[in-house]
């Protein structure tokens, strides 16, 4: 997580919260309707699950091999495949969104093609707004699915790893701080804006904003959406995670706004999250 560096005076926490209130909510809001629908088609999923605890450790290894192979395509000058790349990925993931929720045929056909739109405009106008837009459709199929195969303590230890993972890529070997960096100037779908002015554009270099990576809204969202259909939880223990995610945007908030440089944002985010939860769990 980092902020553009642009004149003027200090913006109000309150309407940068706003802000991320609206894209967690959204996220969320998504990602139960793709749960819900999901697990109506395919019941062996979610809390109901026997998860292989083989499959956390398989898809960590895959978060890792996937990050270096984005930090190679920029070494190697392929900043334009990526930005492709995730304009394919946030259709794709439309569209499996539509096929969860809906799986009525053409209603999917008609939808994926209306929802060619979304890439289209973050391609032709990469301004904040439509390439958050993009990240944010991607960040609604992960969250679902994610939430739909797993059950909520593997989601529990998926966050724990995520945020060391965070600390060591950013903070030590600052790989996805390049490839952070590279996304903004590119354009690339890859983050999600939280404008701290109302002037802030992307292309005229105007305002300033706070950068997240998709990761840093999807991977505590998905405490959120799993506790959300979880039997054994419920609505009552996902809206106290979602209060802990938004409270430790507080802490996060300062420290980028005295911080030159990028931040590791899920030890925070995900740890709010994991705080959240476990109060509902004992309190509730």
């Amino acid at each position: 997580m980092t902020q553009t560096k642009t004149p003027g005076g200090p913006p109000r926490i309150a309407s940068v919260g706003l802000y991320l209130q609206s894209v967690l909510l959204f996220t969320v809001v998504g990602a139960v309707a793709t749960v819900i629908a999901g697990a109506a088609a395919f019941p062996s999923t979610g809390d109901s699950a026997s998860i292989d605890p083989a499959f956390i450790v398989l898809f960590a290894c895959a978060v890792l091999v996937s990050s270096g192979v984005m930090y190679g395509l920029l070494k190697f000058g392929a900043e334009s495949l990526l930005s492709w790349a995730y304009l394919l990925l946030s259709w794709y993931s439309a569209v499996v969104v539509l096929v969860l929720v809906t799986q009525s045929t053409p209603i999917v056909v008609a939808g994926a093609v209306l929802s060619l739109a979304i890439p289209a405009a973050a391609h032709h106008r990469p301004e904040w707004y439509s390439v958050s837009a993009a990240g944010l459709v991607t960040c609604v199929c992960a969250v679902g699915v994610l939430a739909l195969l797993l059950p909520v303590w593997a989601v529990v230890v998926l966050l724990v790893l995520l945020a060391v993972y965070d600390i060591i890529a950013v903070l030590l070997t600052g790989h996805v701080a390049e490839l952070s960096e590279s996304f903004e100037e590119e354009g690339v779908p890859a983050v999600i804006y939280l404008p701290l002015s109302r002037s802030f554009s992307r292309l005229n270099g105007t305002g300033s904003a706070l950068t997240l990576g998709l990761a840093d809204v999807a991977a505590p969202s998905v405490l959120v959406a799993a506790t959300a259909v979880a039997p054994a939880y419920g609505p009552s223990v996902a809206g106290a995670t979602l209060v802990g995610i938004l409270l430790s945007f507080v802490p996060l908030y300062a420290g980028v706004r005295s911080y030159d440089g990028y931040l590791p944002a899920l030890p925070v985010l995900n740890g709010g999250a994991l705080v959240g939860f476990v109060a509902a769990v004992i309190l509730l």
